[in-house]
């Protein structure tokens, strides 16, 4: 099953420009924003500084604590339900604290562990997610598969740290002339894919030839000396009826055909 990790951020209009798949959540007034916070205040100040016998002692009418008359309460009810109210605002800390978390550990899993990339299984949901949107754009977009060809000679030759900064080198191309909407991923190894909102070949055309300027302007340096990266790439064209797998796997077909010199 993919992973559905929500919407993107931006996606291209049918009218050619980008914006937000949902419509912005309504805010309730600004009045009535100060109004509700009123009433929370009032409904909680008598669990504040001494309860209900420091307020009625100042002369207060109309107490209430957790929504209850305090002059129907017991002093030991009262001790109860202010205990009651304490322990709920530690447990609502600890649930933000949970919450705070979650969202660290998601950002770890749908991120490269060194690379400024997705992951290849946040990839992947954002690839299924966006074919499942196909009908909202009049273009199909498309997906690309890059591969660091002597990658695996940089490692054996001059080491791992030198093949890891040549794939960052790779990312930094990549991300120069992709759009701030679309995707960017590793395949792990020496791969690395992008999930492009380009509308023809043209685009597809000019996204290639822009790669390979931004490879050649970042010169890879190990062992004091200049490595030329290798890098080849392959393509798909997003349809409502492929499958992710199926579609990264052509895209690799189409980069080991364009290795071979095969049309």
């Amino acid at each position: 099953m993919e992973k559905d990790l929500g919407p993107p951020p931006i996606v291209p209009s049918r009218d050619g420009g980008r914006r937000s798949p949902y419509p912005a959540p309504r805010r309730q007034g600004a009045g009535q924003d100060s109004a509700r916070e009123d009433d929370h205040g009032r409904e909680h100040e008598g669990a504040r500084g001494g309860g209900a016998d420091h307020l009625r002692s100042e002369g207060a009418t109309d107490v209430t604590i957790a929504g209850l008359a305090a002059d129907k309460l017991s002093p030991e009810t009262e001790r109860v339900i202010e205990n009651l109210l304490a322990e709920l605002g530690q447990v609502r800390g600890e649930l933000d604290a949970a919450r705070r978390r979650l969202a660290q550990l998601e950002q770890i899993v749908d991120h490269h562990p060194y690379l400024p990339v997705l992951s290849r299984q946040a990839f992947r949901g954002q690839v299924a997610h966006v074919r499942g949107r196909l009908q909202e754009f009049s273009f199909a977009p498309s997906l690309f598969v890059i591969s660091l060809i002597n990658g695996d000679a940089i490692r054996r030759e001059f080491g791992i740290a030198a093949r890891d900064k040549a794939l960052g080198l790779l990312c930094d191309a990549l991300r120069a002339v992709v759009a701030p909407g679309d995707f960017v991923g590793s395949l792990t190894g020496n791969e690395l894919a992008a999930l492009v909102f380009v509308a023809d070949e043209a685009g597809r055309a000019a996204l290639r030839a822009a790669l390979a300027r931004a490879v050649a302007e970042r010169p890879f340096v190990a062992g004091a000396r200049r490595v030329d990266l290798d890098v080849a790439v392959g393509l798909a064209v997003l349809s409502a009826g492929s499958d992710v797998d199926g579609l990264i796997a052509a895209a690799d077909a189409n980069l080991m055909a364009g290795i071979r010199g095969q049309p």
